[in-house]
């Protein structure tokens, strides 16, 4: 009977350790370290921003909108669309690149207040890159004067520029530089885990152009984020937000 106690205390030490060896035991609760697996992280997505902004500007794209009108109660609609337009059968240049033309349009509906409809022209390069916009008035043209570059490869987070313009206003005498815009592309996930591509700018009046007039000399904020799929299509999701003087301006998304 000894030495059965003896040979009891002397397996009991090894039995514990080989189960210890083979994850005998979930936790080891002495030490508080599990040794249950732990799963890999997620591989990351890359997307391709150039890719996406070629699909936007290259294919009819139509969104109806809605949100808020600041400083004004209710209902703020909306439509924003994008078509093709023929670029000179492919023949026109600026800055010595071939450019590529799109009309956007924005219409926005308030009630007890006139239809707002304005389209802009505009052109850009194989690479997404804006060159030039007119029709933002009847008597202004937006030129390209540093280009930015859409990255192939990004991940939510990421950020740069992406340009900046000049926009001149046309007068009998001479054009006027009246604003300079800066432009930023983003990528970021929403609220919801959206992946948004936010095409995003920050238009300056020229001091001389505006003059004394706080509400022409206020700088003007804009933001169209669009929703992208892991392969970098779109997936039909857009949200706008435009403000300047006091904050005056609108928010307004797909439903």
């Amino acid at each position: 009977m000894k030495h059965a106690r003896t040979l009891q205390r002397l397996l009991l030490p090894l039995m514990l350790s080989v189960l210890s060896a083979c994850g005998g035991g979930s936790n080891d609760t002495a030490s508080g370290k599990s040794t249950q697996p732990v799963a890999p992280p997620a591989p990351t997505i890359s997307y391709d921003l150039r890719a996406a902004v070629l699909q936007l500007y290259g294919k009819p794209h139509s969104w109806d909108l809605k949100g808020t009108l600041c400083c004004a109660g209710g209902t703020l609609t909306g439509n924003l669309s994008l078509q093709a337009r023929p670029a000179d059968n492919g023949s026109l240049t600026i800055g010595g690149e071939n450019v590529t033309g799109v009309d956007i349009t924005l219409q926005l509906i308030f009630p007890g207040t006139p239809v707002s409809t304005s389209t802009q022209h505009l052109w850009y390069t194989s690479k997404g890159q804006q060159m030039m916009a007119n029709g933002l008035s009847d008597t202004r043209i937006e030129v390209t004067t540093s280009q930015g570059s859409l990255p192939t490869s990004a991940v939510p987070g990421d950020s740069g520029s992406n340009g900046e313009t000049s926009t001149y206003a046309q007068y009998p005498s001479a054009p006027l530089l009246a604003s300079t815009t800066s432009y930023r592309w983003e990528l970021k996930k929403d609220s919801d885990a959206r992946v948004l591509m936010c095409l995003n700018s920050v238009e300056t009046p020229d001091a001389q152009f505006a003059g004394s007039n706080p509400a022409l000399a206020a700088k003007t904020t804009s933001s169209y984020c669009y929703g992208l799929n892991p392969d970098s299509s779109l997936t039909g999701y857009l949200s706008i937000s435009k403000h300047g003087y006091t904050n005056l301006g609108y928010d307004l998304s797909t439903q």
